[in-house]
């Protein structure tokens, strides 16, 4: 989808008999996504990626030191 028409109109999309759909029209860079289904029946599709837990624990230790040198005195952060 490429105009704004497309964008707002969206895209008609066709469950196959194996109960498959083909989003790479409207994201050809993510193959796994996260979904939900809302009360009203909307299905809400968000991109996601499989980590090691090493990874996560990686980027969890990276967060608590971002957050612990912005509260520093130490660090200066702009305004």
């Amino acid at each position: 989808m490429t105009s704004a028409e497309d964008r707002e109109l969206g895209l008609a999309v066709t469950v196959d008999e194996e109960g498959c759909v083909d989003l790479s029209p409207l994201d050809p860079m993510h193959r796994r996504y996260l979904a939900h289904r809302e009360p009203d029946g909307v299905i809400v599709m968000r991109p996601a990626a499989v980590i090691t837990m090493a990874e996560y624990d990686l980027s969890r230790d990276l967060v608590a030191a971002f957050n612990a040198a912005t509260e520093s005195d130490v660090v200066v952060t702009p305004q």
